[in-house]
């Protein structure tokens, strides 16, 4: 009897010891599951961040481009106006400009007229 006793007792010995070693075996795959899931989190946290800046970075350009249209368009009207402007200018530039041909000829004219009178 003892000596089933001291054969139960060693196997409850190696039992208890390939238990220790399969808990072992858990905790240490436990513990690098959570360390890869803490990587893991760390990368999304990583990923979130740069989510958040290409969206600020959005909304930026966004704004850079709302400016730039209202810009052009302010550019395109003051070109606009500055053509009304000219052509403007030039239809009275060639207005004086006929009135002073004319001017000019009729006193170039009236001074052959005359010379020719004098002679």
């Amino acid at each position: 009897m003892a000596d089933e006793v001291r054969k139960l007792a060693e196997r409850t010995q190696k039992s208890l010891s390939e238990i220790e070693a399969n808990a072992n075996v858990l905790a240490q795959s436990i513990n690098e599951m959570s360390e890869s899931i803490k990587e893991q989190s760390d990368g999304i946290n990583m990923i979130n961040q740069s989510v958040t800046q290409i969206d600020s970075i959005t909304h930026q350009n966004i704004s850079i481009v709302n400016t730039t249209n209202e810009v052009t368009a302010e550019i395109d009207d003051m070109a606009k106006k500055i053509s009304s402007r000219m052509l403007e200018k030039n239809k009275f530039l060639k207005q004086t400009l006929k009135v002073n041909v004319k001017n000019q000829t009729f006193a170039f004219f009236s001074f052959i007229s005359a010379f020719y009178s004098i002679l």
